[in-house]
């Protein structure tokens, strides 16, 4: 296995500086409810505020007097920018019909997208989510309609049509269905202390992530030094790569030059691109899942030194039950030894 230091993932332009106007010059059937309205943004813009999303995500800007664009963020994940021309006010002409207003066109295709407003996507019912979400509880399914996710999965959410359920695809997969929210938790989550996130580790080796599929990663200390951390990701059968995030919570977070407002909005972005050679994030090795499956209470794994060469390769728990079984039977040679030497001192006084 490979692994290499301080990764720069794919190279892309720094973070935007938005030249979206306060001049007030939205259409007069233009509303402060309407969220999905930018108003004056250009389309680099545009493309920053679409990065991150779900497909079918969109807004509504404005280039000019009486040009508009529906910018949208298309299946394959790409931007695309749809012109809308004003005619005589209030007419508006869109992929070769006439509508009376903005939001006609809007609630034309609203079944389809999701509005872009600040601070996350609001699907069509208003409540405001986090496209991305950590699976925490294994759900199988059980109806065809419904998504299979293990401990660790990253999930694209969709829709929340249902009580207490999401439309979802899984990541690792690309499958999709509805699942469960209380198996759920948001990517993007604020936290005071990493160490509350479950897949952040104090120390760690690369095994924890080299033998999962491709995707896969976690989150570590890093001995460069204070606020320093490392992204642990598989990218090849073969390599693990590490990139290098410096920063705290509550000063926020670096990585190759690009500022994120949290590890969770780090993840995010390359869960949608890729961080390496077409790898996306996709599968988090949770700290939940190790204790479960290694039966112990602490993430790092720490084995005794053994000089049996038949011991070397055992897991924690095959270790633990060897070396019970072992204590067992020597126990068992100590009382047989015991009762050999009563039998001999006994032999002898009869003798």
């Amino acid at each position: 296995m490979h692994s290499s230091e301080n990764s720069t993932p794919n190279s892309s332009t720094e973070g935007p500086s938005f030249s979206k106007t306060h001049n007030d010059t939205r259409p007069a059937d233009i509303t402060a409810k309407d969220v999905w309205y930018h108003g004056e943004l250009n389309e680099h813009d545009a493309n920053h505020l679409l990065q991150g999303t779900t497909p079918g995500a969109f807004l509504v800007r404005q280039t000019g007097p009486t040009r508009f664009y529906l910018s949208i963020l298309d299946q394959d994940g790409y931007p695309k920018h749809m012109p809308i021309r004003q005619l005589t006010s209030p007419h508006y002409f869109f992929e070769g019909k006439r509508y009376d207003t903005l939001r006609d066109i809007v609630e034309f295709f609203k079944p389809a997208l999701f509005p872009i407003r600040k601070g996350g996507i609001m699907p069509i019912n208003g409540e405001i989510i986090e496209s991305k979400y950590l699976c925490l509880r294994s759900f199988e399914r059980r109806d065809v309609d419904e998504l299979s996710a293990e401990i660790g999965d990253i999930l694209t959410l969709c829709d929340t049509d249902e009580l207490g359920w999401m439309l979802g695809r899984n990541e690792t997969n690309g499958t999709v269905g509805i699942i469960l929210k209380s198996h759920l938790e948001p990517l993007i989550s604020d936290v005071d202390d990493l160490a509350d996130l479950p897949y952040f580790y104090d120390t760690v080796s690369t095994d924890m992530v080299q033998y999962n599929p491709i995707g896969t990663f976690l989150l570590r200390r890093s001995s460069k030094g204070i606020d320093t951390y490392a992204l642990l990701v598989k990218t090849q059968f073969d390599l693990v790569e590490k990139f290098l995030i410096v920063g705290s919570p509550s000063r926020g977070f670096c990585l190759a030059g690009r500022p994120f407002p949290t590890i969770g909005h780090v993840l995010t972005r390359y869960c949608d691109r890729a961080i390496s050679g077409g790898v996306r994030l996709t599968h988090a090795v949770c700290v939940k899942n190790q204790r479960k499956s290694s039966r112990r209470s602490t993430a790092e794994v720490r084995w005794p030194v053994v000089t049996d060469p038949t011991m070397i390769a055992m897991s924690s728990s095959q270790y633990d039950d060897i070396l019970r079984d072992r204590k067992e039977v020597n126990l068992s040679m100590n009382y047989i030894q015991l009762i050999l030497i009563c039998a001999t001192s006994n032999y002898s006084v009869l003798k």
